[in-house]
């Protein structure tokens, strides 16, 4: 049995209202593959962590304006928060970070010097 189906019943079971689910779709790399270590994916670099927020809301489908650019996590957080918009996320299949993660790590995408 999948996880949402058991973690409804056992909500069911024990008369807790059940939230709403929305799936997420899986992050792959330029070939599509799931972002994962078996696939060679590298860890998230909390250097500069207001910077991967910001990319990851991008990645998301979210459009943090650009006065976010170098501003402290709280208020990224206190946008996103504001302005999160699920509706992105139910359009996709996948989300392609594979070109953005090259890009944080200061290498060129594929066929953009």
């Amino acid at each position: 049995m999948d996880s949402t189906p058991r973690q409804i019943w056992l909500q069911q079971l024990l008369d807790y209202p059940s939230p709403n689910y929305l799936h997420i779709p899986v992050a792959t790399n330029d070939k599509k593959q799931k972002l994962s270590k078996s696939f060679g994916a590298g860890a998230i670099s909390l250097e500069k962590a207001a910077d991967t927020l910001i990319a990851a809301l991008r990645v998301l489908g979210q459009e943090p304006p650009n006065e976010l650019d170098g501003g402290s996590i709280a208020d990224i957080w206190r946008w996103a928060q504001k302005n999160w918009n699920i509706d992105v996320l139910k359009q996709l299949s996948e989300i392609p970070v594979g070109h953005i993660v090259l890009a944080q790590a200061g290498k060129s995408p594929p066929n953009n010097p």
